[in-house]
């Protein structure tokens, strides 16, 4: 991580941390008199700034408060932006506990951010004084899972569009879309970018899905459910 001024959080902060899944269940009073044991604390970080960098050793979990980061990859010529992490979102999960790893990707600032940090024997502090932290941290880890044996699922057996359509449908946000570059989904998807561009073409032509420069939003969400059915039969 970046060297930078550790503060004590906010009571914006605070907002923000009972809102993330890890504190869901828990009142106000519970999640301040469970937070009151660690030394969670807030870092700054200007645009371009790398929070974390990937193969770096880093056991926590971070919360962006304020601003924005990408989540980068390596890619064959450049990195790549995996995916973009708002305010509210988590990243860290699933680095605690294991000594021999290191980060996979790196964390970068795209914004002037506030990002909060609970450090691994503060996480532990958390699983062993509320059970419900303890539920919801193991919620956590098997969404990724699941999500992973997804991914696992949809670049075995499957074409091209079908595996692009149900990652879409797999990865949408709560908005209806999915902050990915087109690189970037190229690479998770073990695809062409000259194949996935093709492909993203004709899902806009039929008015399935919208596109920008890091951003594919769905239109048709039926519509692209249908499109696999048919391809399967």
């Amino acid at each position: 991580m970046s060297s930078t001024l550790k503060t004590p959080l906010l009571p914006m902060d605070w907002t923000v941390l009972f809102q993330t899944p890890l504190f869901c269940g828990l009142t106000d009073e519970e999640c301040k008199r469970a937070v009151a044991i660690t030394s969670a604390y807030t870092a700054c970080f200007l645009a371009g700034d790398v929070i974390v960098e990937a193969g770096t050793a880093f056991s926590a979990i971070g919360v962006i408060a304020e601003g924005e980061a990408a989540v980068i990859r390596s890619g064959e010529r450049r990195p790549v932006i995996h995916k973009t992490l708002p305010a509210g979102d988590i990243f860290g999960v699933s680095s605690l506990f294991d000594t021999s790893s290191t980060f996979p990707t790196t964390i970068k600032a795209t914004e002037g951010c506030r990002v909060i940090f609970l450090s691994e024997q503060d996480v532990s502090a958390l699983l062993e004084t509320t059970p419900t932290i303890a539920k919801n941290y193991v919620k956590l880890l098997t969404k990724k899972i699941r999500f992973l044996n997804h991914r696992l699922d949809t670049l075995a057996g499957r074409s091209a569009e079908e595996r692009v359509a149900e990652h879409l449908l797999s990865s949408i946000g709560e908005d209806g879309a999915l902050g990915v570059t087109k690189s970037a989904l190229a690479s998770m998807l073990g695809l062409g970018r000259a194949s996935l561009y093709r492909i993203l073409e004709l899902f806009e032509k039929n008015e399935f899905i919208r596109t920008s420069r890091d951003r594919i939003e769905i239109l048709d969400e039926g519509a692209l459910k249908m499109f696999i059915k048919n391809r399967k039969e």
